[in-house]
């Protein structure tokens, strides 16, 4: 899979990241919407979890999002 818009309710969105990450090619990117669970934040931005990633500012939606780039395989 190269490519995921992760649009989960917020508590889902590292369970649903974690189900998808056997799929994931390295090169892959992640768009997350509404990446405000602390726990997803904290994983992708641990760059031994395989992951570079940053905040994707978007106005007017008021919800956070987070562009991830797949560096590892998992």
């Amino acid at each position: 899979m190269d490519l995921v818009l992760l649009d989960a309710a917020i508590n889902l969105s590292l369970p649903v990241l974690k189900l998808l990450e056997p799929s994931l090619n390295e090169g892959a990117i992640i768009v997350c919407d509404n990446a405000e669970s602390k726990e997803y934040i904290e994983y992708v931005r641990n760059p031994h979890n395989g992951y570079l990633t940053q905040p994707f500012p978007i106005k007017g939606e008021g919800y956070d999002k987070e562009l991830t780039l797949v560096t590892q395989v998992h």
